[in-house]
């Protein structure tokens, strides 16, 4: 039974304090178009789209310890399934055109941890793996996804037992289809609990830590960081790290939520605080929405034409470029996980508790998106011309943002000289999309070395194209 703590739906912004408020902005909803049963209660944690409305599933069964794989249509019909010879645990899956891969880890006691990639054909037949790593135990919530070139990238975060210190590394590595890899790194005592990643449009990635945002290239190498200053829980076992999720955004900044406090009542029941942050590409928080709900799932963020889908508890929002909803839909399922699928669809796994019997079913819905192009959404404008903006502030005192439009893609580079001409830093040097962009400068030099007060120039360049602006350091 539901306590009606559980039913609380309360829509939160949060700028100094908690402070309440619920608005949308559109009665646009989504439309369910199709629903069926799963044959597995719990444990399902994830799930992909095969094309012609089939899917593939996994999922960790806790009192086997093994991990099964299985792939159903759109009527609920079982096409096959795999299970795991030995005791192991999954943390994802991805379906490709050569076959579904799978992300587990062989459960071993106190040896070392592997982890590992398998690889199913169209009938669920084993056809290869591929051992990635060996580790101690780590967080369960290791991530598989798909990159904008087709191949995948594998990123999870484990410890190392120094004495009495617990040291935090970081693995990931970009991989092929064929399970062939293309490049790995494992960054060594990090000092940060790091969840998720995203891929930038133009390559590279954006590596979310309890901290900051690490920008990488397109080969997984780390060139720059910023702090972020969001609230975010990164070590309550009950507000799990894997939970804290990030998302690009259309204007070169990013979505990052998670949960933000918990809270236990009487009798059993207890509420979350799940927090949405709009950070730019910086993180500086331009602004925070809220929603309490009963301990579940984390949250899930998609980006659909421009508009951010944010999914947490039993509801799906829909924002465009503030903190207000453009709409929010209840799904009904509790326990449910859910992401953006073809054809401007969303599909959500979870469990059903309206059933008409006391039993509990595991169920599969997807749901019509609203058309975003046909509504009168807010829509986000792109910079009709090239063109770095004044810094700010200026002068300055340790640090300034450097901003600047672009209104395609461009390869980009922004450096900062002294007045006789020397280069003495290079902020970026990138293809870069369409969009709006923020660089903070704290004064250094290239090797990392603090300059001396004065003036320096900040010059932004194209191929076809530079600006310069002057900059005042004082000290």
């Amino acid at each position: 039974m539901n306590s009606p703590i559980l039913k609380l739906r309360i829509s939160i912004l949060l700028a100094l304090g908690l402070l309440l408020g619920s608005v949308t902005k559109l009665h646009s909803q989504p439309i369910e178009i199709n629903r069926f049963d799963i044959p597995f209660l719990l444990g399902v944690n994830d799930f992909d789209e095969t094309g012609g409305d089939n899917f593939v599933f996994s999922k960790s069964n806790s009192l086997e310890l093994r991990v099964t794989i299985f792939s159903m249509d759109s009527l609920g019909n079982q096409l096959w399934r795999y299970t795991s010879p030995d005791s192991s645990y999954s943390h994802g899956i991805v379906a490709t055109p050569s076959g579904t891969i799978g992300l587990i880890s062989p459960i071993t006691g106190s040896q070392p941890q592997v982890l590992k990639l398998i690889k199913l054909n169209a009938n669920g037949a084993l056809i290869d793996t591929v051992a990635l790593m060996e580790s101690s135990w780590g967080y369960p919530e290791g991530t598989i996804k798909k990159t904008v070139d087709g191949n995948l990238i594998v990123f999870r975060q484990f410890y190392e037992s120094v004495g009495d210190t617990s040291l935090r590394h970081i693995y990931w590595a970009k991989v092929s289809p064929e399970l062939d890899i293309i490049w790995e790194h494992t960054m060594i005592d990090t000092g940060r609990v790091c969840t998720d990643f995203v891929e930038r449009p133009g390559g590279g990635f954006t590596i979310l830590s309890q901290d900051s945002i690490l920008l990488t290239n397109s080969d997984g190498e780390i060139i720059q960081s910023y702090p972020h200053s969001t609230t975010l829980h990164y070590s309550n076992p009950a507000l799990k790290p894997g939970w804290v999720k990030i998302e690009r955004a259309s204007d070169a900044g990013y979505f990052i939520a998670g949960g933000y406090s918990i809270e236990q009542f009487p009798g059993g029941y207890t509420t979350v605080t799940n927090v949405l942050q709009k950070v730019d590409s910086i993180g500086t928080t331009e602004w925070t929405f809220g929603v309490d709900t009963g301990l579940n799932r984390g949250p899930n963020l998609s980006l659909v034409n421009n508009h951010l889908l944010y999914f947490v508890g039993d509801i799906l929002y829909s924002f465009g470029n503030d903190s207000v909803p453009e709409w929010e839909f209840e799904t009904e399922l509790e326990f449910s996980l859910g992401h953006s699928i073809n054809q401007n669809r969303y599909a959500i796994v979870g469990l059903n508790r309206n059933t008409d019997s006391l039993d509990v079913q595991s169920q599969m819905v997807i749901y019509q998106l609203p058309d975003y192009t046909n509504t009168t959404h807010e829509t986000i404008v792109l910079p009709t011309e090239i063109q770095l903006l004044p810094a700010y502030p200026n002068p300055f005192n340790p640090s300034t943002t450097i901003r600047y439009e672009l209104p395609q893609t461009e390869s980009v580079n922004v450096s900062i000289y002294n007045v006789q001409g020397r280069l003495i830093s290079e902020l970026t040097n990138q293809v870069q999309s369409a969009g709006r962009y923020a660089i903070q400068w704290s004064g250094k030099d290239n090797s990392g070395r603090h300059i001396p007060s004065g003036i320096y120039l900040c010059k932004l360049a194209t191929p076809n194209y530079s600006q310069t602006k002057k900059l005042i350091l004082l000290k």
